[in-house]
């Protein structure tokens, strides 16, 4: 709750910074009126004070009575607290296992010669032919997964947020994400767990790059997450009477939503390259937590 009377003014001299090798602090002074509650003042100055500062994050908020409904505050700023708030991010990029059933090419065909008057049948790439079926052949394509721990404060991560990542379980980007293409990336869902502190939540996504198919010297884009299956039909060896499958037709399959990530995921904060910036270089100020 933040009282729209209580009146807040940062005071000469805020902004002092204190150089440490291990974690330097900046520090902002502020003159609270209005108020004999505690609470209303803290309030008051999250609302006002921004998140971040000169590289660091805001780490505490002391208040102090001065006078009658008069406070001073003092808000600190750390790269510490900055830290604990960086996006963990972990990788591999061990792939994974996909039936085929048609190969990128026929490199060789050995004929037994068990008759001699018709050379082996053209399967035109399908694996393993039976009279029957075509079985195919399991195959390690290239398949990145990579996790990202991003961190909130506790009174962010309510039944609403976690029930609007279950929503988005099984999506695939709509727009570039990552650096990846539109349809290469699938996000897998988050998980975590309730934290007094820091709240880590960790999603999970994985990537299948989108690759080129081509069929009667023409190529095609298959979206990396798009299914392409082949259809198949029995055709008979009129020479040798013998009958087995080949491929009619080939269908690329969109089987997930399209959404923008950007929606949902938050930005990677990174490790600061240049905490506590010169005076004449920008300062970096993020939106307060509420309006003042």
């Amino acid at each position: 709750m933040v009282d729209n009377n209580v009146q807040v003014t940062e005071k000469l001299g805020s902004g002092s910074t204190s150089l440490d090798n291990s974690d330097p602090t900046s520090e902002k002074i502020y003159s609270v009126v209005g108020t004999s509650s505690d609470t209303l003042v803290t309030n008051k100055i999250k609302a006002t004070s921004p998140i971040s500062y000169r590289g660091l994050r805001r780490s505490s908020i002391e208040a102090k009575p001065v006078d009658h409904d008069v406070w001073e505050v003092v808000v600190t700023y750390s790269l510490n607290e900055q830290m604990r708030y960086v996006t963990d991010v972990s990788w591999s990029t061990t792939g994974a296992t996909q039936k085929i059933f048609r190969s990128k090419a026929t490199e060789s065909v050995f004929d037994f010669d068990y008759n001699p008057w018709q050379g082996p049948p053209d399967f035109q790439g399908a694996i393993n032919v039976t009279q029957d079926e075509v079985e195919g052949v399991d195959v390690t394509i290239p398949v990145l997964s990579f996790t990202e721990t991003h961190k909130y404060d506790p009174s962010d991560v309510d039944d609403d947020l976690i029930a609007g990542f279950m929503q988005k379980t099984g999506t695939v980007n709509a727009v570039k994400f990552r650096g990846f293409n539109p349809g290469e990336v699938l996000f897998l869902g988050v998980s975590g767990q309730t934290d007094p502190d820091v709240i880590g939540l960790s999603f999970e996504f994985s990537v299948s790059r989108n690759f080129t198919w081509i069929h009667n010297e023409v190529a095609h884009t298959i979206q990396g997450w798009n299914y392409l299956w082949y259809f198949f039909m029995p055709q008979v060896d009129l020479s040798t009477g013998i009958g087995f499958q080949v491929p009619m037709a080939g269908y690329e399959e969109r089987v997930y939503d399209y959404v923008n990530f950007g929606t949902f995921v938050p930005d990677r904060v990174g490790i600061p390259t240049n905490p506590l910036p010169a005076s004449d270089w920008p300062v970096d100020e993020q939106p307060a937590e509420g309006s003042v």
